[in-house]
């Protein structure tokens, strides 16, 4: 990572990141990485392990792992998310309005609604059930036929659900939109059938002795909204999980669907299997399939392009490398000749004091 050093007059060093110490007089303060969960995507961060003050990291291994993150691993992630949110509101859609030869006797939802927001509309921005949801219900309605076992007679009743943001007076509000309670109301004013709020606040419907239901056509997508009769639970790739009861009896599956009044055995699997092949104007008109190839191409490109871009730095960096060696590095043949040269020289000279003692010494003779 990027530090400074800074020397101090007793001998000992100062390290810093940016301008945070992380030691201060041989003493260190620790690091740590810290993951947080914001809106649903998973923020990396290293802080000092002793006071949890963020260090602004720039450069180095950690820095480019950072910095990657910040990027292409975010985004990915993002990109499985939105792919998984729809994934699971659109096979909970079908779920929810499928069924069985004999009915459903009872159906539980799966979000969870505070008090408060039981009686706030689904589109409320103030709902904090369904306000932090990647996915929305929109006007529309559903049908709920609820049938008596023992004569076979049925009732079809449907449920208006308006989230058009207006008013009955025309101005813009919610006060008029609908809410979980109001579908539990509707729901309960059928006979044959009550809905109530169990002690987390998730929407029950339950029939009564000698008495089945089924739901059907559900166009605004409240149901799967509120997770009634699904297949999976969560809201994106974080928490995605089939429905526990369903995943301990896979009977409870609902493979069956009623199409124009009439029972097709594997109508929903049929509808589940179209899910291939289907544009989701959330995905830009694309596929479920054809989303996630183009992130997995995305990623591939991205990744050849980083292989690339450190491929050209590497050559780039051992390039300058043989330049500074030419200028500063050591030769070693160019050093031995030299050895050798002043070694010749050496002896030469030694050679030249030796003939001078003796002819001084010659001459002190014959004087």
């Amino acid at each position: 990572m990027d530090v400074t050093a800074v020397d101090q007059n007793d001998g000992s060093m100062n390290i810093l990141i940016g301008s945070t110490p992380v030691v201060l007089a041989g003493h260190s303060r620790g690091i740590r990485f810290d993951m947080t969960e914001i809106n649903g995507s998973l923020q990396v961060s290293v802080k000092a392990k002793d006071n949890s003050e963020f260090l602004g990291i720039q450069s180095g291994q950690i820095g480019a792992l950072l910095s990657d993150r910040g990027t292409s691993v975010e985004q990915t992630g993002a990109a499985l998310n939105k792919i998984a949110s729809q994934l699971i509101f659109e096979v909970n859609k079908l779920h929810s309005t499928g069924t069985n030869k004999d009915g459903l006797t009872t159906a539980s939802g799966s979000l969870s609604f505070a008090t408060a927001d039981r009686t706030r509309s689904l589109n409320d921005v103030y709902n904090s059930a369904t306000s932090s949801l990647p996915f929305e219900a929109k006007s529309g309605g559903f049908y709920i036929t609820v049938k008596q076992t023992g004569t076979n007679a049925t009732q079809t009743v449907r449920i208006d659900v308006d989230l058009d943001g207006i008013d009955n007076s025309g101005n813009p509000g919610f006060a008029n939109d609908t809410s979980a309670e109001s579908i539990r109301a509707a729901l309960g004013a059928i006979p044959g059938i009550s809905a109530s709020f169990d002690a987390e606040g998730k929407l029950q419907v339950n029939a009564q002795n000698g008495f089945s239901f089924s739901f059907s056509d559900d166009s605004s997508g409240a149901l799967a909204l509120l997770g009634v009769n699904s297949f999976f639970t969560g809201k994106n790739a974080t928490d995605i999980a089939v429905r526990s009861d369903l995943a301990a009896d896979p009977n409870k599956l609902q493979v069956g669907r009623m199409v124009n009044g009439s029972f097709v055995e594997n109508g929903t699997a049929l509808e589940l299997s179209k899910l291939q092949s289907q544009t989701l104007s959330e995905l830009h008109g694309r596929t479920i399939g054809a989303m996630w190839a183009d992130t997995v191409q995305g990623v591939g490109v991205a990744t050849a392009a980083a292989k690339t871009t450190a491929a050209a730095a590497t050559s780039v960096r051992e390039s300058l490398d043989a330049q500074r060696a030419s200028l500063s590095g050591v030769s070693i043949d160019e050093e031995s000749l030299n050895l050798l040269n002043f070694q010749r020289q050496y002896q030469a000279g030694a050679r030249l004091i030796d003939i001078s003692n003796q002819l001084l010494t010659s001459l002190m003779q014959i004087i």
